[in-house]
């Protein structure tokens, strides 16, 4: 009888071993699984990490090509009024209007700078035109008593388009309120209008409707 109780101690003895073991080799198990899964999600986030900034390489890499692209063309402008030297001059693809005054020796001392947008962009072939203080000053004058001085000295009744506000230039035949508002529009982006033939290169104007209203308007 001792012999069997002692057998059967061991037995169960044996069957707690096994089981810890099994318990034991179920929790290593999970752990293993565990850092598995922890170092997938790691490696997938890298991956995903890596793709953006490719990805972002690539955009960066599009816009430098852009901006080199654009600073190796070359423009041909046009600049007359008070410069120093007028005349024809070749500038980079993003030159400015400051750009433009400078390259034809600067302003001169009679010039009137604050009356255009010297950070405008310049576009090849467009003809740029710097006002004196005293056109200016005259444009100014002639505009608040609603008359312009013809060349001849009289006065006349043509909308001065570089200081007409869009009701104003609605009273022209052949422009409505989206054509106004694209004078104004390109007047602010581009600065003053230099001379009647620069009209049509605001968007809806064309030859036809320039004829219309060359004769009602003046640029100063």
């Amino acid at each position: 009888m001792k012999i069997n109780s002692l057998s059967r101690e061991q037995i169960v003895l044996a069957l707690l071993v096994v089981v810890i073991i099994i318990g034991i080799s179920i929790l290593l198990i999970n752990e293993q699984l565990s850092k598995a899964v922890i170092v997938s999600t790691v490696s997938e986030k890298n991956v995903i990490s890596n793709e953006i900034n490719e990805q972002n390489e690539v955009l960066l890499s599009n816009n430098t090509v852009e901006e080199v692209e654009k600073e190796d063309q070359r423009i041909i402008i046009h600049i007359a009024g008070e410069v120093k030297q007028s005349g024809v001059y070749e500038l980079p693809g993003d030159a400015r209007v400051i750009d433009a005054v400078m390259a034809a020796g600067g302003e001169t001392s009679y010039a009137d700078l604050d009356s255009m947008n010297l950070a405008s962009p310049v576009f090849d072939g467009e003809k740029i035109y710097v006002p004196s203080i005293i056109e200016t000053k005259l444009s100014d004058e002639s505009y608040a008593s609603g008359n312009k001085l013809s060349s001849t000295g009289a006065s006349s009744n043509k909308i001065n388009i570089n200081k007409a506000s869009s009701k104003e230039l609605e009273e022209l035949p052949g422009i409505g309120p989206s054509k106004a508002s694209s004078i104004i529009d390109y007047r602010d982006e581009i600065g003053r209008f230099s001379d009647l033939e620069q009209l049509t290169a605001v968007s809806g104007i064309g030859e036809k409707t320039l004829q219309k209203i060359k004769n009602k308007i003046s640029v100063r």
